[in-house]
């Protein structure tokens, strides 16, 4: 079970485990682009932390209620917070939390990093929050907020819309941005906790 890919270890085939961010990474490094520093938390990692914290039946459950309420906007963007609150109290896997560690650090990295959450079942129109982290230590919060962003009535509408009822099951990007010892100059969320954040949707 690999909770952590490089980015030198992306397959566009798996966009199930990797998701759609990853995916296009992939596809731009086959096409020659240089990528920049930066690793992939699995859908692997999420279900595990979702698994570990028991909320992964819950999760499904409000997610199919919601699908069902896209006609009814307090009722949905009632259950979206339900469903982001869950994914918060849930947190990262300490096994999780361990590898994605160890991979920040192997970045050799001493700027800013940004963590950015999809799905892995191709809705490349989800839209979620943009966390940047200044350290190793932030990961865990960045995750459990990047992974509750996706969960926002617009999302869930699209969902619907497309008619894609199963699990969601989440992927996040970790990369490097601005240059080293120097913090990101825009949109920077660090001082910010997972309950802090404002999401789309």
């Amino acid at each position: 079970m690999s909770f952590v890919r490089r980015f030198d270890q992306l397959c566009p085939t798996e966009e199930g485990n990797i998701g759609s961010t990853a995916v296009w990474l992939a596809h731009l490094a086959s096409a020659g682009a240089r990528l920049p520093t930066g690793f992939v938390v699995s859908g692997e990692a999420y279900l595990r932390s979702m698994s570990d914290a028991g909320v992964r039946d819950e999760l499904r459950r409000t997610v199919h209620d919601a699908l069902t309420l896209v006609d009814h906007s307090e009722q949905l963007a009632l259950h979206c917070r339900q469903l982001r609150e869950l994914v918060h109290a849930a947190g990262v896997a300490p096994a999780v939390e361990a590898a994605a560690r160890q991979a920040y650090r192997e970045m050799d990295w001493r700027g800013s990093a940004l963590v950015l959450a999809s799905t892995t079942d191709g809705d490349t129109s989800a839209v979620g929050a943009l966390v940047v982290v200044s350290d190793e230590t932030e990961l865990e919060w960045a995750l459990s907020a990047a992974w509750a962003g996706l969960f926002t009535p617009r999302n869930l509408a699209e969902r619907a819309l497309r008619d894609v009822r199963g699990e969601p099951v989440l992927a996040a990007v970790v990369l490097a941005v601005g240059r080293p010892g120097k913090p990101a100059a825009t949109g920077d969320t660090s001082h910010f906790r997972a309950d802090h954040l404002v999401t789309a949707g």
